[in-house]
């Protein structure tokens, strides 16, 4: 009585297959993202982004990196750890980069103009003496402060505890070259209580800037006899 009667579905079970294979005909040699499915596309997508703070595996502070869409729409923007990538943001992060290297070189001009005034600040005590060398009594750390403090307008007033008076035996053997590396380098120093004899003794001085950065400096202080 002629050819079977085929159930429709598996007639349309049939097609699917058929065109699935002329499908994959078509995509042979063709690039990936051509013949990827749309689900998929989307949950592979990346997106560029700018980097606003230093990300562990990810990179540094200014970087533009690629990142998958869902990290950076539910986790890197929220947080602020990233801006998406657009000539806008380049400009703006370079804008503000600038800005903040500007920063950075008046607070260091600021820091080694204070070095500088302290460096250069001349400090004489005149003290009785038993003889040509020791003193009757001595020079202490909140002498050489307050002598500071009325010479030189510092951001804020010194105190005893910011001036150390260095042992003169750690540099009484140095040359002159080592002498003046030690001015720059804290290596190697030793500190004394107080200054008992006349001469030339140094004093490393701490204190901040006036925008509160850290500031050290090696200070020279003549001492010498009251009855000279």
């Amino acid at each position: 009585h002629g050819a079977p009667h085929r159930p429709i579905a598996w007639m349309a079970a049939a097609m699917l297959a058929r065109g699935a294979s002329v499908a994959s005909r078509a995509c042979a040699g063709a690039p990936l993202r051509v013949c990827a499915p749309a689900a998929s596309q989307r949950r592979w997508r990346s997106v560029g982004v700018i980097l606003l703070e230093h990300i562990d595996e990810l990179g540094f502070q200014g970087q533009e990196v690629e990142v998958k869409s869902g990290f950076a729409r539910n986790y890197l923007i929220p947080q602020k750890l990233a801006a998406y990538a657009s000539d806008s943001t380049r400009e703006a992060f370079k804008a503000d980069l600038t800005a903040d290297e500007e920063a950075a070189a008046g607070r260091a001009r600021e820091r080694n103009l204070l070095r500088k005034r302290l460096q250069a600040l001349p400090l004489r005590f005149a003290v009785a003496t038993e003889d040509d060398e020791h003193l009757y009594g001595s020079v202490t750390s909140g002498d050489i402060a307050d002598q500071i403090n009325s010479r030189l307008r510092l951001p804020r007033p010194l105190e005893k505890g910011q001036v150390k008076i260095v042992d003169r035996s750690s540099t009484a053997e140095m040359a002159e070259e080592e002498l003046e590396a030690a001015r720059k380098e804290r290596t190697g120093r030793r500190f004394a209580p107080m200054i008992k004899t006349v001469g030339w003794h140094l004093v490393e001085v701490r204190t901040e800037s006036g925008s509160g950065d850290p500031v050290t400096a090696l200070v020279e202080v003549q001492v010498i006899s009251s009855s000279a």
